[in-house]
Formats: C-alpha cells, structure tokens, sequence
C-alpha cells in the first residue's frame, strides 16, 4: 500500500504535466459551449441567436458570452439532409455554428439547429426574446 501512493502521485502529475503541454488543460478549463477546435480546424460555438443584423449575427453561448458570426453568401443552414433558410433561425432560436475563426469573429460556413434532445448552453434564456438588430 505503501508503495501504490507516491506511484499514483507520480502518475497523476506525469498526466498533467503532458496536458499542460499539449494545451488541453486551457481546453478542459474553456468555458463550456464556447469556441472549441474540432480538429479540423474549424471552430464550432453553439448558443442562442442574440442578435441579427444583416450578415452579421451576434450568438450569445454559455454565460452569455456573445460570439460574433459572420455570414457569407456561402453560408449554408440546416443540415445536408434537411437544408434550412436564414430565416428558420430567429432571434432567441437556439443554434450551433461551424465556420473559421477569423479576427474576433467566426465566419460561418454553416448554420444548424443543435441535434434533439442537447440541453441549451449553460446561462442562456432560451425563449427569451432578445432584440434583433435590423
């Protein structure tokens, strides 16, 4: 038994320290439903629309940290099964983005519904009826 402590000891800070060094331990400490890298570089944020203004939309995520999300005429909504409009995502309409990074804002390639049954991000107000821009 003795012996088991200072080998778990060991363990557990060879496991942190490798997590330090790979970033992970920002990404694990990141706020929940914030911008997150996939992998395959694209960055991906679900929340509620706060706000919409032309092909700029403002997605408000966990504890109301708003996102920029800028939309391209090659934006694409819904699904590739079920296509959708702009117009299915009203303010207050739940939804997760998958587009790049670009400066402070993410540029969406694509705009859909999060998948049934995934509660809203944490500190948002789902049904509440932010004001939409223009």
């Amino acid at each position: 038994m003795r012996l088991r402590r200072p080998i778990l000891t060991a363990a557990v800070a060879v496991v942190v320290l490798l997590l330090a060094g790979c970033g992970v331990a920002a990404a694990l400490a990141a706020e929940p439903a914030a911008t997150a890298a996939k992998g395959d570089g694209a960055e991906h944020v679900r929340g509620t629309v706060a706000a919409e203004n032309g092909p700029s939309w403002t997605v408000s995520t966990g504890r109301n940290h708003p996102v920029t999300v800028t939309l391209t005429p090659q934006t694409a909504f819904g699904t590739k099964k079920a296509p959708a409009a702009a117009a299915q995502f009203p303010v207050g309409s739940q939804v997760r983005v998958t587009g790049t990074e670009q400066g402070e804002a993410i540029v969406a390639d694509r705009i859909s519904a999060p998948p049934a049954g995934t509660a809203p991000p944490a500190g948002t107000a789902p049904g509440a009826a932010p004001t939409a821009g223009a």
